[in-house]
């Protein structure tokens, strides 16, 4: 039996009804791109945030860093989840 109104599913994929089917491949190309980029810059800012941290051997990192590193892993590990 079928609900009334769009679904999540069909919410998400009416845009790509009014594509042409050659022009579908393009997009999803592009949607990808985009989350690699994404989950790149996610990792930079890690990393570049780590370098910061191993630079200050002799100060230990205050809480604002700690809490910083770790909301990044969180979204990080929301990307790859999601």
């Amino acid at each position: 039996m079928r609900r009334g109104g769009l679904g999540l599913h069909s919410f998400l994929l009416a845009p790509l009804r009014s594509i042409s089917i050659v022009d579908r491949p393009c997009c999803f190309i592009v949607l990808f791109a985009v989350l690699m980029w994404k989950k790149d810059l996610g990792d930079f800012r890690a990393a570049r945030l780590m370098h910061g941290l191993e630079q200050r051997d002799a100060e230990p990192p205050s809480d604002k860093q700690l809490d910083q590193l770790f909301e990044i892993i969180a979204r990080s590990q929301q990307a790859i989840v999601t």
